[in-house]
């Protein structure tokens, strides 16, 4: 039998990440899934793997999907996996992305902004300026800051066409509450 060192050293890093995240010490572990703590430390080295029904509990245990804990996705959630492999999005930005749509003007101005084709090349230039800016130049950062600024203009413009659209300042009566009528003859 050989070993498979790829998805040990994938899973072994996963748990390792799991463990600090949670707080979760090796003993603890290895009560709750019914092993050694000595076996939770050498999976956690990648030096073994453990057996298919060790590997189902180890994932209950921290609620994540098998397929994340092999290193098969980068999604930890099951209902995200689609998700954020089509998209490539986090799961913490899928979640995000959850709580906007509970609420329907905040999933309403998402919607707008991704179909929005100024939008989407705002999100082009921020991709195109993190990368000059991690390798340029000190010329090629100039032109990037300023390349950022028109970029912000471009987004400005954006968001002001969509409440544009949403607010017609002509249209819009401030409620202006008028004092009750005074009593005639009353001092």
């Amino acid at each position: 039998m050989t070993k498979k060192s790829v998805p040990n050293a994938v899973f072994a890093k996963r748990l390792r990440q799991l463990l600090k995240e949670t707080k979760t010490s090796h003993q603890k572990l290895a009560e709750n899934i019914g092993v050694t703590q000595q076996s939770v430390s050498l999976w956690g080295s990648g030096q073994t793997f453990p057996d298919m029904y060790k590997f189902k509990k180890i994932a209950e245990y921290f609620g994540v999907s098998y397929d994340y804990l092999y290193g098969d996705t980068k999604s930890k959630s099951h209902q995200n996996m689609l998700i954020c492999e089509e998209l490539g999005l986090s799961d913490e930005a899928v979640e995000n992305l959850k709580e906007l749509n509970d609420s329907d003007d905040l999933s309403e101005i998402m919607s707008e902004l991704l179909e929005n084709i100024e939008f989407l090349r705002f999100l082009t230039d921020i991709r195109d300026l993190r990368s000059i800016n991690a390798s340029g130049t000190a010329l090629e950062r100039i032109d990037a800051g300023y390349a950022f600024y028109l970029a912000l203009k471009q987004i400005e413009r954006v968001l002001h066409t969509l409440t544009e659209e949403k607010v017609k300042p002509h249209n819009f009566k401030p409620k202006i509450k008028k004092p009750p009528p005074e009593e005639k003859g009353k001092v």
